[in-house]
């Protein structure tokens, strides 16, 4: 039997979305779900461990760490105008044109493994996924009428794409 791809998926609300968008996922006894809650988090389990597959959403809350919380509140506090999931993608692939930095690198990490899943339409945010090199395949938008299987739906094309 093939083991269970690991995926982790960054995401503040997934607590509240946990029985209706993760239960596909799970469901199909292909995937391990880790969740990252908020950018701290996110930081720290992109550190400690390798996933297959990483999904972000682009509105997250800060978290615990300082350097989080600072540009979190730089922002007035606004998840909209902090966008620290995007925050967090340029750090990794464009530390360059980021002022954040993160504690360890995430070497193992490639755009191909990257998802986003974001109430943002692709049009608010195709300048900045283009700079990053992730495709318009490998997202999706959390809009109301988005459908239970959008995560796993998600995971399975950046999946096929490996």
């Amino acid at each position: 039997m093939e083991s269970r791809k690991r995926v982790l998926w960054i995401e503040d609300g997934a607590l509240f979305e946990y029985k209706h968008v993760s239960a596909p996922v799970l469901n199909s006894r292909n995937y391990e779900l880790v969740i990252a809650l908020d950018a701290t988090d996110a930081e720290r389990e992109l550190a400690g461990g390798k996933f297959d597959i990483v999904i972000f959403d682009i509105r997250l809350d800060s978290g615990s760490g300082k350097k989080w919380r600072e540009s979190f509140a730089s922002a007035k506090g606004n998840k909209e105008e902090a966008r620290l999931g995007l925050v967090l993608l340029y750090a990794i692939f464009l530390p360059e044109k980021t002022t954040m930095k993160l504690d360890k690198s995430v070497e193992w990490l490639t755009q191909s493994q990257v998802g986003v899943l974001s109430i943002e339409t692709w049009a608010e945010l195709c300048d900045h996924l283009d700079d990053l090199a992730i495709s318009e395949d490998a997202y999706r938008n959390k809009s109301q009428d988005a459908g239970s299987n959008i995560l796993l739906e998600l995971i399975e094309s950046i999946e096929a794409k490996q």
